[in-house]
């Protein structure tokens, strides 16, 4: 009975180690969770050691948008890397190109094959007819520096 409580213990405890990065090599695979509407393309997507947001996304509404903003946040700041500003119209199903130039997209010095870990909030505009709504579609991206 007692080497059973010990060897749950060890594995809470390596589950708890894995979960928390312990084990990370340096290297982890391009990972994305949420955006329901607007969808990042992995392939054309990430952040290289300048600290610069690079990432390819395609409207996935079924109709015209004009993309407003973009927010990239990480672990250590709640609002970093705004890009946009200007009024970027993509039609349904077209990809369109998310690119910062200022460097400050991650709050410390990466390396190349460090791990990152942020947030994407796109902000769009829909007009049907004379209806205009607004919304805002964000999810986690997870990878690592190119």
């Amino acid at each position: 009975m007692t080497y059973g409580w010990a060897i749950l213990v060890v594995m809470v405890v390596g589950v708890a180690m894995y979960n928390l990065g312990l084990f990370n090599m340096g290297v982890s695979p391009m990972s994305v969770s949420g955006f329901s509407k607007v969808k990042p393309q992995l392939s054309g997507t990430g952040i290289a050691a300048d600290r610069n947001f690079r990432g390819i996304f395609t409207n996935g509404i079924g109709t015209q948008i004009n993309v407003t903003r973009v927010f990239l946040s990480d672990s250590a700041s709640a609002s970093r890397c705004t890009m946009g500003g200007a009024s970027n119209i993509v039609r349904a199903g077209e990809n369109f190109l998310i690119n910062s130039t200022t460097g400050d997209c991650l709050a410390a010095t990466v390396r190349r094959g460090d791990s990152y870990s942020v947030t994407v909030s796109v902000e769009y505009i829909v007009s049907l007819d004379s209806i205009t709504t607004f919304h805002n579609d964000s999810g986690m991206m997870r990878g690592a520096v190119e």
